[in-house]
């Protein structure tokens, strides 16, 4: 099975980098009777270590979510920015700070903490993905970067999709969207394991996740001051329609029937011109 939209149990790296942040700690109290005591210049190198350490546990963390988002991914752009890199040498330039004119270790001093902590926070959470995963067989003419974009892009309506849902309180239908949402997912799979397939499903992306997402975030909205069979029973028909229509999008994908999904996708953009939603 892809992973690339799988649903994650879990945050994978809750933890990860945490120590980044914890251990500039007892520098705040330095600063605080450097401050009490009227001492600037300890007090300004205090701070310049405070933020190039705490710059970097944050640039890291980020790095680390970028790296996450990277490995589940079977097609994927390598991050762009190099956060975890540029975080280890903040790590490094507060240390230096540190060792030198706090500890008064003196320049070289200094420069040796500062190696070691770059060299050490390396280590601990390496270096960032630096190329991208390409996609294997036909890709359509699409780049990997434009096959990348286009599936996030999808996977954030899905995740609107999601919001909208939690705002809807009856069970039949927060089921249903869940549902939908991973219909969906099903059918980036298809996408992710044959790219060529991105042309063909272009439609799909923008037709029926926009008409999804616009449907269920107007209901969601509405419906706490609209509670009426008449709306409950539309919202429900629609909602059957795209389910269903989901799954036959994937299974035409599969089966490379383009002509009969151009029609499936003009039927539903007719229904959902007729409905109001797009």
């Amino acid at each position: 099975m892809p992973q690339i939209y799988r649903k994650e149990h879990g945050n994978q790296w809750p933890w990860r980098g945490v120590l980044l942040y914890v251990l500039p700690l007892p520098l705040a109290a330095v600063a605080v009777r450097a401050f009490a005591s009227g001492d600037n210049s300890r007090l300004i190198a205090t701070l310049v270590a405070l933020a190039c350490l705490w710059t970097g546990a944050a640039l890291n963390r980020r790095g680390l979510q970028a790296e996450t988002q990277f490995r589940r991914r079977r097609i994927a752009a390598a991050p762009r920015t190099p956060r975890k890199t540029l975080a280890a040498v903040l790590v490094g330039a507060g240390s230096f700070v540190c060792a030198t004119w706090l500890a008064d270790l003196g320049v070289l001093g200094g420069a040796v903490a500062g190696v070691m902590a770059l060299t050490g926070t390396l280590l601990a959470y390496g270096l960032d993905p630096r190329e991208d995963k390409i996609a294997a067989g036909s890709t359509g003419g699409y780049s990997t970067e434009e096959i990348v974009t286009a599936l996030t892009q999808a996977e954030a309506k899905i995740e609107s999709i999601a919001q909208s849902s939690r705002a809807i309180e009856n069970p039949e239908f927060s089921s249903r969207l869940e549902r939908i949402g991973e219909a969906a997912r099903s059918v980036l799979h298809v996408i992710e394991d044959d790219p060529g397939d991105l042309r063909r499903a272009r439609k799909f992306l923008h037709v029926y996740l926009d008409g999804a997402r616009s449907v269920t975030a107007n209901y969601a909205r509405t419906h706490p001051d609209a509670r009426n069979e008449e709306l409950d029973r539309n919202f429900r028909d629609m909602l059957e329609t795209i389910e269903s229509s989901f799954k036959e999008t994937r299974q035409r994908l599969l089966q490379d029937d383009a002509m009969d999904l151009d029609v499936q996708i003009e039927v539903l953009t007719t229904r959902l011109k007729r409905e109001g939603v797009i």
